[in-house]
């Protein structure tokens, strides 16, 4: 629905240097099925620090302490 409203995905596709997957993993499976051949996608080089990040972020929406 996002996509279809705004033209762009919400999630982003975030990979580390090996181009393994960190994030955005409904962005790539929408891309797949809808035939999108190209989205954008941003590199992290630490991709320890990425996670402990988006686990701090979660943890702060949820209020799990």
């Amino acid at each position: 629905d996002y996509w279809n409203k705004n033209g762009t995905f919400e999630s982003k596709v975030i990979l580390d240097n090996h181009y393994n997957l960190l994030d955005g993993y409904t962005t790539v499976y929408i891309t797949e099925k809808t035939g999108i051949e190209k989205i954008p996608a941003y590199f992290v080089k630490d991709p320890d620090a990425y996670k402990a990040q988006k686990e701090q972020e979660y943890r702060a929406k949820k209020n799990i302490h």
